[in-house]
């Protein structure tokens, strides 16, 4: 009898278990086709050449296992990219000053358009890395190359809005809505990775892009 019972309880967990989204059955996509994003970077920031070559290399990084290659170029038509000194808040006097990118969307679909915040990256830095300075005191200033890096995801996961042409953000990966300062610190491609349904949109439905 209790061979049956655990038998039947075996069975129950099979069935409420959700799909795998990670097995290879699951995660079966086509060939990536390799595609370029070509973006025109305008800099209102403190960063010189040097630092904005290393945000768009983080963002290669990140797409590279999708056949995406990202290209900095003045072409009409490019993906632009507005990297500002403040913070998201600071210009549209919304709350949350924590925002380190944003895509402009026009009738429900991604335009062109990016707006990166470096000051946003800069508080976020500093409050971790400083949580106990006295707030009438200004801190030393952050680490450079973890900032770029920062500054590099934040440029990825913005152009994984405009690419999936969606607002929505996902449980995991690039796509998440928060990402820990950590991993944008290191900016792993194997852990800041696109989800399985994300990686059958972005094989197929993105070539006019």
């Amino acid at each position: 009898m209790s061979v049956i019972i655990l038998l039947i309880h075996l069975l129950s967990i099979a069935i409420v278990l959700p799909p795998c989204d990670r097995c290879p059955a699951a995660c079966a996509v086509e060939s990536n086709v390799p595609r370029e994003v070509h973006v025109r970077v305008f800099n209102q920031s403190r960063l010189d050449e040097a630092g904005i070559a290393v945000i768009v290399t983080v963002a290669n990084r990140l797409w590279a296992p999708y056949g995406v290659t990202i290209e900095a170029a003045t072409t009409p038509g490019s993906l632009v990219v507005i990297i500002a000194s403040g913070s998201a808040a600071m210009a549209s006097g919304a709350s949350g000053s924590g925002v380190l990118g944003t895509t402009m969307f026009s009738d429900g679909h991604a335009t062109p358009n990016i707006h990166l915040w470096l000051g946003a990256a800069e508080a976020l830095a500093r409050r971790l890395e400083y949580p106990n300075w006295p707030a009438e005191i200004a801190p030393p200033s952050t680490r450079e190359a973890p900032l770029l890096h920062v500054m590099g995801v934040a440029l990825a996961h913005e152009i994984g809005h405009y690419l999936l042409d969606t607002t929505q953000h996902s449980t995991e990966g690039l796509l998440r809505a928060r990402i820990s300062l950590p991993e944008m610190e290191h900016a792993d491609p194997g852990r800041l990775t696109l989800t399985c349904a994300q990686r059958r949109t972005i094989s197929g439905a993105v070539a006019g892009r």
